[in-house]
Order: structure tokens, then C-alpha cells, then sequence
């Protein structure tokens, strides 16, 4: 059995982190110490390990409880799949203000020297495309 402090730093995660997991549900620790400090077994390790995955992948925790909730795995393709999509939409729409970007430094509109632009060109360049 890990304490909340172990576990936190062999995930690289904040206490309070775990501390709000254990309040909205997500990840219960297993045990209680005598002293009532929260303890979690290997299977409360395993279960965290699937959930920072799912962090990383942008989800929302609501998808990732709906996730570990289900026994089907087929929730977690369609939620995975879902979260693909999303990113899809915003890489394309980071790609359309690249070539706007792109489009503007071509122009002149923005000069520049050396190729670079300064903080404030830049800002303004940043501001223009949205």
C-alpha cells in the first residue's frame, strides 16, 4: 500500500490532485491507515496509470470516469475517437491561421528586417488573425 504523498510523486502529480480525484470520485483509495491517512493498492496504482494516459490525450475527466465506469471497450474507442476528432478540427484550424500568418509576412504588410519580427509586429500579427 502507497500513501497519497508516494503516490502523487510517482506520478509526478500535485497531493491535491489526488485529494480532488478521491472528491469527484475517480480514484478511491482501497484503505484507510489507523491514523486515517488514505492508502492505495496496486490496483489503485494501475487504475491512476490509465488515467494520466487518458489525461494526456486531452480528455476531460466526465469521459475518463465514463471510461473506467464501462466495462465495454467499446466506450473507450468511441470517446477516444471523439478526442481524435476534436484534435483533427484544431490542428486544421491552427493550419488556416498558419497560411494566414504566412499570407500577411508575404504581403509587406507587416515589414520585417532579417526575417524576424519584433514582439509587438508579432502581436499584431497575432491579434490580426485571431
Amino acid at each position: 500500500m502507497e500513501t497519497i504523498s508516494r503516490l502523487a510523486r510517482r506520478f509526478s502529480l500535485a497531493r491535491s490532485t489526488l485529494l480532488y480525484y478521491d472528491r469527484i470520485g475517480l480514484l478511491k483509495p482501497s484503505a484507510r491507515s489507523r491514523a486515517n491517512y488514505r492508502l492505495y493498492t496496486k490496483a489503485d496504482r494501475r487504475k491512476l496509470e490509465k488515467i494520466c494516459a487518458y489525461r494526456r490525450t486531452g480528455m476531460a475527466l466526465i469521459e475518463i470516469r465514463t471510461i473506467l465506469a464501462s466495462d465495454r471497450k467499446g466506450t473507450a474507442m468511441a470517446l477516444l475517437e471523439k478526442q481524435l476528432a476534436a484534435l483533427d478540427a484544431q490542428i486544421e484550424t491552427l493550419r488556416r491561421q498558419q497560411q494566414v500568418i504566412l499570407q500577411l509576412m508575404g504581403s509587406g504588410r507587416f515589414p520585417h528586417s532579417g526575417g524576424r519580427l519584433d514582439r509587438d509586429k508579432w502581436v499584431a500579427l497575432l491579434r490580426a488573425t485571431g
